[in-house]
């Protein structure tokens, strides 16, 4: 919940970096662009490349990446260095998603994975709600800078929180029995 508010105060405060920089609606479509295509192809093409790994490992690893963009954004010295960055989070989280709806399942009884997936989706819409209008607001008092400073935060406290978690409780990543492709294939 954390870092999800965390980002969309964030997404705020890039859009708004952006646009103040140059002006343009086109470089505001790239930055966003940059920030969500990478979380679509890794969806849809490396979802079975996600479930090989383990899924504490690769959560902490992109919350670590995320939290140490949002801090070298506030030294980007252009527009074409923040949706570079930007692309970089969208990276990172594309691998961090996947990990956390098939991490989900092995924290909670069977019996509690209804309850347990309508409490993490009511946050994640809580944060949807709440992050761009805490990030408006940073933004009016103190510039882009204060929401990208909290978001790397987020994602420390985040990855602190998931190394506490023991690894194999977050269920170990699993081979497919027929390669990348045919699990590809299976999933679609």
């Amino acid at each position: 919940g954390a870092s999800g508010l965390g980002t969309m105060l964030a997404v705020i405060a890039l859009m708004v970096d952006v646009f103040d920089r140059t002006g343009s609606g086109t470089w505001v479509a790239a930055l966003l662009i940059a920030d969500f295509l990478p979380m679509l192809v890794i969806g849809l093409l490396l979802g079975p490349l996600v479930d090989r790994f383990s899924r504490r490992r690769l959560m902490v690893v992109a919350d670590l990446v995320r939290g140490v963009a949002f801090v070298a954004l506030l030294f980007a010295p252009g527009p074409a260095a923040i949706v570079f960055i930007a692309a970089v989070v969208g990276f990172a989280s594309g691998f961090f998603r996947p990990a956390v709806y098939a991490g989900l399942p092995s924290l909670v009884r069977d019996r509690d994975l209804p309850q347990a997936n309508a409490l993490f989706v009511a946050a994640e819409n809580v944060t949807w709600l709440a992050g761009p209008l805490l990030g408006g607001v940073l933004l009016t008092i103190a510039g882009p800078s204060v929401p990208y400073v909290v978001n790397a935060f987020t994602f420390l406290v985040s990855a602190a929180l998931l190394l506490r978690i023991p690894s194999v409780s977050l269920g170990a990543g699993e081979r497919g029995g027929g390669g990348h492709w045919r699990d590809l294939a299976e999933g679609f």
